[in-house]
């Protein structure tokens, strides 16, 4: 069991290093246009939430590749790797084109979300300049999944954080007019981010394609499209889109409830949301990570190793989010003061970083759980159980507790708690389930074997 465990944090470390960088990345952004004012900072921060819906979408659609590659490398099918790739690739690309054709249908008509006009007018030239952005990402999630399928999640870490340097420095350039160029202002960090990802994308995908570390894999690798293949990529995907989705939105939708309480509450809330944030790539670290051992096993049909595997992975995020559960308990004073200096702001964040603390464990075990259970390719039920937790028991209860019931603040986030404890009781039920249900993994392995590219 020791084994196994070293082995999942081994292959986690790089993406949880990866995941911060991403937030690393929104954190110098934000603190580089906060210099500009606070129309700047409020237009990107209005920009970046319509648009973080858009990203946990692809990012759901996208974990079905690595899905189907760790479960091909499992069964020792090598050669499928490339096939899953290329399909993928088409899938991600094709998710893109959905999710532009939204966001510039919706560009000229910003103002249907009532922000003050000087921060709907500052918004719009960044806003697009951050929807072409998008085009990159099929790229770079496509890769990405497939090297974290092989298990290989260092390289994605290195361009990450490469990417995260480039963004900084041309943020210095466009942002501020230093070097020779114009001051763009707002639109200089998104023509920024824009050029990043592009060199992103662009660096994994030839460190796949050129490095000839991948040639077992790629040996076959044509541009043959599967129906069965994308298929099987879609099956992963579109209900770990909709995972992704019901949770973002919940919470999201508890930030409104917040609004309507107070400004104090909503900044609370932020402050929270975003120390939470932070702990959650560590979870999100280990889940992508069972996620591929999980699949790899599952491929090769070894349900003892898969079983540890599983296992370990619970007890191990346990032990971890219980050490930032006391973090938050204790600190729950100290942490609001690094982001604002308004009493009255940092008493109720104090409040809720300690129902924080006490759902860290929750938040572990529901995003663990649903990478094992991904890694098995058992994504429907999930998807159902993130709809009823989240929404009917998060976001209903979250309304009832802070109005009907004058919970308030605290409400809300005990109704958040409430339905991550619902959520990672479920998915750990459903894993148990599964594991005793021997004939039914092996009727989906069997059912989901495709020698075809």
């Amino acid at each position: 069991m020791i084994t196994q465990l070293k082995q999942t944090f081994r292959l986690a470390l790089p993406v949880i290093i990866g995941q911060l960088g991403q937030i690393f990345m929104g954190f110098t952004d934000s603190v580089m246009v906060g210099r500009l004012g606070a129309v700047e900072l409020a237009a990107s921060s209005f920009v970046l939430n319509i648009f973080s819906l858009a990203f946990v979408l692809l990012i759901g659609v996208s974990t079905g590749i690595s899905a189907k590659v760790s479960q091909s490398l499992g069964a020792n099918r090598n050669e499928e790797c490339g096939g899953y790739l290329v399909n993928g690739l088409l899938v991600t690309f094709l998710t893109v084109l959905f999710i532009a054709l939204v966001l510039f249908t919706l560009a000229p008509y910003l103002e249907i979300f009532k922000q003050p006009p000087a921060v709907t007018q500052a918004a719009k030239t960044f806003y697009i300049l951050m929807a072409w952005g998008f085009f990159p990402l099929f790229l770079f999630f496509g890769y990405k999944q497939f090297l974290d399928g092989l298990g290989k999640t260092m390289p994605a870490m290195f361009v990450t954080f490469v990417g995260v340097g480039i963004n900084i420095v041309l943020n210095y350039f466009f942002i501020f007019g230093h070097g020779g160029f114009p001051k763009m202002g707002l639109a200089g960090s998104g023509l920024a981010t824009l050029l990043a990802r592009i060199l992103m994308a662009l660096a994994i995908w030839w460190h796949v394609q050129f490095s000839g570390r991948y040639n077992v894999y790629l040996a076959k690798f044509n541009f043959k499209f599967s129906k069965t293949k994308i298929r099987h990529v879609l099956e992963i995907g579109v209900p770990s889109a909709f995972q992704y989705f019901f949770e973002v939105v919940a919470f999201s939708g508890a930030g409104i409830l917040m609004g309507w309480i107070s400004l104090e509450s909503l900044a609370a809330h932020q402050i929270a949301i975003n120390l939470a944030s932070i702990t959650f790539m560590i979870a999100v670290g280990i889940s992508i990570a069972t996620s591929v051992r999980v699949g790899r096993a599952f491929g090769a049909k070894n349900l003892m190793e898969l079983r540890q595997i599983g296992m370990g992975s619970l007890g191990l995020i346990v032990l971890i989010e219980s050490v930032f559960a006391i973090t938050f308990i204790v600190g729950r004073n100290f942490f609001p003061t690094i982001y604002i200096d308004n009493q009255r702001v940092i008493s109720i964040a104090s409040q809720l970083l300690i129902v924080a603390g006490f759902f860290q464990i929750f938040d572990g075990v529901q995003s663990v759980g649903v990478g094992i259970l991904r890694g098995m390719s058992d994504v429907k039920i999930p998807t159902l159980i993130s709809l009823g937790s989240y929404w009917i028991v998060g976001l209903f209860l979250a309304y009832v507790f802070a109005f009907p019931m004058g919970f308030a603040e605290l409400g809300i986030w005990v109704a958040l708690a409430l339905s991550l404890f619902v959520s990672s009781s479920l998915l750990v039920t459903r894993f148990r389930y599964l594991l005793r249900k021997r004939s039914h993994l092996d009727m989906i392995l069997t059912s989901q074997h495709d020698s075809s590219f």
